[in-house]
């Protein structure tokens, strides 16, 4: 499909501002709002029956509502937005001590947790009544500093096809690669709590920066979808 996780919502773009301000960066290589502003849902690109139309920013001459976020939409393709998070990623690395470990060819192969006893004693022996704010403050504790460790075991691939298997000890895994991801699957594979959110439904959407011709006379930029 391209393009590929073309949308870009406010809050993404909120979270990417407190990235050293990347929302800006991410603005300013969207293409103008004309070219994208516009569902049109047709039969065929060139000559096809014109289904309909739905414009997502009546009245708006640019992607910002001021009254819902002080950030924009924004609309860039995945293979497109990528390459800025690396480099973002990269610099704020470097600024502090190269602290990431950005790895590429890397993929899970296992996930597994153990309890850490010590922990687990001491929350034990410290049970008293308690209000119910300080059962929530225990909670909003225990969220943030887990009784369990996380083994997480790695396979990397070198430019050879040499494999080097790594295992990583870690408090906290973010299975945040992608909606078809790998992480989460083993996560379910092993019985380790994750969240998987079925498919709603399947588009087929293409961008076009130099509109859609219809026998109807119509002629659109826009994000043409397939039924």
């Amino acid at each position: 499909m391209h393009p590929q996780a073309h949308y870009i919502n406010n809050r993404t773009m909120e979270v990417l501002h407190g990235l050293d301000g990347l929302s800006a960066a991410v603005a300013a290589a969207s293409p103008p709002l004309d070219q994208w502003r516009r569902f049109i849902y047709c039969e065929a690109a060139a000559d096809g029956q014109l289904l309909g139309q739905v414009d997502h920013f009546p009245g708006q001459h640019s992607p910002q509502d001021a009254s819902v976020s002080p950030e924009p939409v924004a609309h860039l393709s995945q293979h497109r937005l990528l390459p800025l998070l690396l480099q973002k990623a990269r610099q704020l690395s470097a600024a502090h001590g190269d602290c990431a470990d950005i790895c590429f060819s890397t993929a899970v192969s296992l996930v597994t947790r153990t309890a850490n006893t010590q922990h687990a004693q001491h929350v034990q022996h410290s049970q008293q009544p308690q209000s119910t704010q300080q059962q929530l403050h225990q909670t909003e504790h225990s969220s943030l500093h887990s009784n369990h460790s996380i083994h997480v075991t790695v396979r990397r691939t070198d430019a050879s096809g040499g494999v080097e298997i790594q295992e990583i000890r870690c408090r906290y895994l973010a299975a945040a690669d992608g909606a078809h991801s790998p992480v989460r699957w083993v996560l379910a594979c092993h019985g380790l709590p994750c969240d998987q959110t079925c498919c709603l439904r399947h588009l087929v959407i293409i961008g076009q920066s130099r509109g859609v011709s219809h026998n109807h006379g119509y002629r659109f930029a826009a994000v043409t979808a397939w039924l």
